[in-house]
C-alpha cells in the first residue's frame, strides 16, 4: 500500500505541469505565473520533507503515509473544481501531502525491507521509489487524454483513487 500510494502521490505530482499549461489559457496565465507556481509547489513538497520526517519519526509513519496520500487528494481536487486563480494557491497546498507521505513511505519501505525481506532494506526502498517515478511517468500521459475527453472533471478520476490506496496505508 505505500508503494501505491506512492505511486498515486507522484501520478499527481506528474499532472501538475499538465494541468497549468490547460489552465494557462482560461485564467490567462503567462510563463512566468506557470513557473511561480510550480517553483511554489516542488519548494512546498521538498523543503517541508524534512519537517514530516521529524513528526514521522516521532509520532510513526502509518498515519503520515495514509493523511499525506488525502491531504495531497483533497487540495488537488479543489484545486481543479472550484472557479478563478485562487485554486492555484491549493495545488501549491495539494503538495504538503507529497511532503508528509515521502519520508513516511521511505521509513516504512526501509521497515519492510527489515523485517520481511530477509534484511534487504535498500532493495524494499528502491521499490518504493520505482512506484514513485513510474506515478511521475504516467501522470502526465493519462492527463492529456482526460482533460481533452472530460475536461478538469476528468482529473477526478486519479485523485478518486487516492481515496482506497490512502484507508488501506491508514488501516
Amino acid at each position: 500500500s505505500i508503494a501505491l500510494g506512492h505511486f498515486m502521490v507522484d501520478l499527481l505530482n506528474g499532472i501538475r505541469p499538465v494541468l497549468l499549461a490547460y489552465l494557462s489559457g482560461p485564467l490567462s496565465l503567462t510563463n512566468a505565473n506557470i513557473a511561480l507556481i510550480s517553483t511554489l509547489y516542488v519548494w512546498t513538497a521538498s523543503l517541508t520533507q524534512p519537517v514530516f520526517g521529524w513528526l514521522t519519526d516521532r509520532f510513526g509513519p502509518r498515519w503520515f503515509a495514509a493523511g499525506g496520500l488525502l491531504w495531497m487528494m483533497s487540495f488537488f481536487t479543489l484545486a481543479t473544481l472550484l472557479p478563478g486563480k485562487e485554486p492555484l494557491f491549493f495545488l501549491v497546498v495539494a503538495s504538503l501531502g507529497s511532503a508528509a507521505l515521502h519520508p513516511a513511505g521511505a521509513m516504512q519501505a526501509t521497515l519492510r525491507g527489515r523485517t520481511h525481506y530477509a534484511g534487504r532494506e535498500t532493495t524494499a526502498t528502491s521499490f518504493f521509489f520505482v512506484f514513485g517515478q513510474a506515478g511521475l511517468f504516467v501522470g502526465p500521459i493519462i492527463a492529456g487524454p482526460l482533460l481533452d475527453q472530460f475536461g478538469l472533471f476528468g482529473l477526478l478520476i486519479p485523485a478518486g483513487l487516492c481515496l482506497p490506496i490512502a484507508l488501506n496505508a491508514g488501516w
